[in-house]
């Protein structure tokens, strides 16, 4: 009996602006993750963003129904995500 065929989805993407290599690069990112309905958030560690790049609480994070519509917000807020209330900056210094 043949095995069955498998697939590979990417349901997971990390934008940051630390370079490859740095230690705490995915902490300091903004993420893009496939929700159960479909859509896609963008989040850091501190909370998510909506479609023009402003935080909201988790709970209120859109779900954007494109791919490169989340990956621009994600873009466009890498530069400022947070991690415990710390900006990106104090990452690059470690």
């Amino acid at each position: 009996m043949p095995a069955p065929e498998t697939s590979t989805i990417a349901t997971r993407y990390t934008v940051s602006v630390l370079p490859e290599g740095h230690p705490d690069r995915w902490l300091w990112s903004a993420t893009v993750v496939l929700t159960k309905s479909g859509g896609w958030a963008v989040h850091d560690a501190d909370s998510a963003f909506d479609v023009n790049g402003q935080r909201v609480p988790f709970e209120d994070a859109p779900r954007h129904p494109e791919l490169e519509a989340a990956l621009l917000v994600a873009r466009q807020v890498a530069p400022n995500v947070t991690l415990n209330g710390h900006p990106v900056s104090a990452a690059s210094a470690a």
